[in-house]
């Protein structure tokens, strides 16, 4: 696969703040199976001269290869593949998707002079459904705004006029995603299906098969209870996180300031910075820098569950999938009568590319806001940290 060329052979998949993904439905068994992620337009009145770079393909590649994988696991990251994309095809799948985009994402399109995207495969085909979840970062109830220090903050949300739905009456706490405890997982799980409007952090792609909810909520739950995954999530975002936005914003400024912030745009002192991490060497200002940007990359991913009824298939393209690993692992599952029913799924983590650091002031910014806030108002903690062991 070299070239993408017809428009009309891929559909809107589904978009992030960085990138969009496009599902391919044409005739050419190369790319059956397959999705295109694109960049989208950079946001101008974000970007900084010292450390915002035009990114080398290869670059993002090898930073899913050789930086997340050694830290997350190989296992559980999706390989990709670079890609031609010409200027009129661009433009051609901008203007047939439009409609298709939710009216929130419309205001960044596809960046049409970008001239490559990767190709990596659909997660969700052939299977019988699949769910993803946005991680959460540790500590964190109800949304994803920056902020360590105060788990209820949902109602300080409200009162400072930043939450988009006019509710605080939330069920779902991450941590009880987090917690390792069976119950507090499946509490977790129905809240998320019930709120995921609301919390947007909980997609359901519904594939060739329909799986009550009684039962998917009892596959996920037993996929992430025998999976390493959230375990490892956590341990990560603790490790590389011991100083917190507020201690490493003075030090990326001292180093903004004096021009010396870490490169950021090739791969090698990305892969030293892991070596570092895994041989707990004495930090640096730089490897510091490096780390807390990891953290953010794994405060702000995604797990992908794609799921297949064993039993009750009878597509293809599902059986093909089965047959080349592509759902290696199984789960057994008791349904209406105690009927026992095998599940095979497989998991990985999306959405880790690298994190620029020239964020760090507007983390900081957003969490000073809501410290500031919680501390005005007097809102309590009100939710049990859980930290997990790992593998």
């Amino acid at each position: 696969m070299e070239y993408a060329h017809d428009a009309e052979d891929w559909v809107y998949g589904a978009e992030g703040n960085q990138t969009l993904v496009l599902r391919y439905k044409g005739n050419d068994r190369a790319y059956q199976g397959h999705v295109l992620r694109l960049s989208k337009q950079e946001q101008r009145s974000l970007t900084s001269p010292v450390d915002v770079q035009t990114q080398h393909p290869q670059f993002c590649v090898d930073f899913i290869h050789h930086v997340i994988g050694p830290l997350i696991g190989p296992e559980y990251i999706v390989p990709q593949s670079i890609i031609h994309v010409s200027r009129p095809f661009l433009q051609a799948v901008s203007e047939k998707i439009e409609h298709e985009r939710p009216k929130s994402r419309r205001g960044r399109g596809i960046d049409v002079d970008q001239g490559w995207a990767f190709v990596a495969r659909d997660l969700t085909y052939g299977c019988s459904i699949a769910v993803e979840i946005k991680v959460i970062r540790r500590r964190h109830c109800m949304l994803s705004m920056i902020i360590d220090i105060l788990l209820d903050h949902v109602n300080i949300l409200a009162e400072m006029g930043l939450l988009k739905h006019n509710r605080t009456d939330f069920t779902y706490c991450p941590l009880d995603l987090f917690s390792g405890d069976p119950e507090r997982m499946e509490m977790a799980i129905i809240a998320l299906e019930h709120e995921s409007a609301i919390h947007g952090v909980f997609k359901i792609f519904h594939g060739n098969q329909n799986i009550s909810q009684q039962l998917r909520v009892a596959v996920i739950k037993q996929v992430l209870l025998q999976e390493p995954l959230l375990a490892r999530l956590q341990s990560l975002q603790r490790r590389l996180d011991m100083l917190d936005i507020e201690g490493i914003y003075p030090i990326y400024i001292k180093h903004q300031s004096e021009g010396t912030l870490p490169p950021i745009d090739t791969i090698q002192p990305w892969v030293e910075a892991v070596n570092a991490i895994e041989t707990r060497t004495c930090k640096s200002d730089w490897q510091r820098l490096y780390e807390f940007a990891l953290s953010m990359v794994f405060k702000d991913c995604s797990v992908f569950i794609s799921i297949i009824d064993l039993q009750g298939q009878r597509d293809r393209n599902a059986s093909r999938y089965v047959s080349d690993n592509s759902y290696p692992r199984m789960v057994k599952i008791k349904g209406h009568g105690g009927n026992e029913k095998v599940f095979g799924y497989d998991i990985k983590l999306v959405d880790v590319d690298m994190k620029k650091m020239f964020k760090i002031p507007l983390w900081y910014d957003r969490d000073q806001a809501i410290v500031t806030h919680a501390i005005r108002m007097g809102h309590p903690k009100t939710c049990e940290q859980v930290i997990l062991s790992s593998d």
